[in-house]
């Protein structure tokens, strides 16, 4: 679960997660119109288990900003401990995936 961020913030706090692998929270502007989604944030490599509180910084120049929406994805590390939008696998399902915003 993720709650609505401050505006201008620099990182990001989830508020609870129970992941059962390795893994990383992505936060992304989703695409609209054909573009592509926006990296904007990526945690450290997470043990499993569960998480509160877990803060983790924004990519350098990425602030929230209260007129986007933004998606909490969780993505399964590949086993090399560094993430890599295009080896890593996107968790689906129940609870995979929140929508937040900044405030």
């Amino acid at each position: 679960m993720v709650s609505d961020q401050a505006n201008g913030s620099t990182s990001v706090t989830i508020d609870n997660l129970n992941i059962s692998k390795p893994s990383f929270i992505v936060v992304i502007v989703p695409g609209t119109n054909g573009k592509a989604d926006q990296v904007v944030g990526v945690s450290g490599l997470l043990s499993a288990g569960v998480k509160q509180d877990l803060e983790f910084n924004l990519k350098a120049g990425s602030k929230l900003n209260s007129s986007t929406e933004y998606t909490a994805l969780i993505y399964t590390d590949d086993g090399d401990k560094k993430f890599d939008i295009t080896k890593d696998t996107k968790v689906t399902g129940p609870n995979s995936s929140i929508t937040f915003s900044a405030e």
